[in-house]
């Protein structure tokens, strides 16, 4: 992402994609730390141009993205833990980082950044045993790196274009999402509130409803699940 970041400053066209065999400094949101492992992992970006208000579909476009790569050789259909957790069996295997450049009045790039755990061991990560895994573990084949960056970034191609034109990929993407009709907590800064995750805005926000019977639309933050 810091490199696509360092190209912007050239000629370099939408659609440029950025890949990289190993990283010391990953980052996922919030500033944590991306686990990833040369030859186990596939990280990559992509530089795209919407417009500020095709921005909210591109977090859906490539979260579809991976889903849709994933899902024909898998046993299991992949999820979505809201907003861009890629997940198999309740376990995620991908993530999604999205940063922005803007003026006061134009949004300039988007660097969509992907991580996806290939061959990973994750029990050797403390942080992420119990909570990750990665694709070889769960399909009926296995995949290579070739196969699945290819693939992800032929459904981005297909769904960038949708954007483009106007089309919403919300229902597509809320079709996958495994939030919607959990109790959830929900961390915004240092805020934190428990409810029911409703549903979905066309923007991808998420409705949460309270005990109190008031509902809070939630446009950021960390969503964990609670039993």
């Amino acid at each position: 992402m810091d490199k696509i970041r360092e190209f912007t400053d050239g000629d370099y066209p939408e659609g440029l994609v950025v890949v990289a065999r190993d990283q010391t400094d990953g980052r996922g949101r919030f500033d944590r730390r991306w686990i990833s492992s040369s030859g186990n992992s596939l990280m990559f970006s992509v530089l795209l141009m919407p417009t500020a208000d095709q921005l909210p579909y591109i977090n859906m476009a490539a979260a579809l993205s991976v889903v849709k790569a994933i899902e024909p050789y898998t046993s299991g259909k992949p999820s979505i833990k809201w907003p861009n957790d890629i997940r198999l069996r309740g376990k995620k295997f991908a993530g999604i980082l999205i940063e922005t450049d803007s003026t006061a009045d134009k949004l300039m790039y988007a660097v969509v950044g992907i991580g996806v755990n290939l061959d990973l061991d994750v029990s050797r990560y403390s942080e992420i045993s119990s909570t990750a895994t990665n694709i070889n573990s769960n399909t009926d084949r296995e995949m290579d790196s070739t196969t699945i960056i290819g693939s992800i970034l032929t459904n981005l191609d297909r769904l960038y274009k949708e954007v483009k034109a106007g089309r919403s990929l919300t229902n597509q993407w809320a079709n996958y999402l495994d939030t919607l009709g959990q109790n959830v907590l929900v961390r915004r800064g240092s805020t934190v509130f428990q409810g029911l995750a409703r549903h979905v805005d066309k923007y991808g926000n998420l409705t949460v409803d309270l005990a109190d019977g008031t509902s809070i639309v939630v446009t950021g933050g960390e969503v964990t699940f609670q039993g």
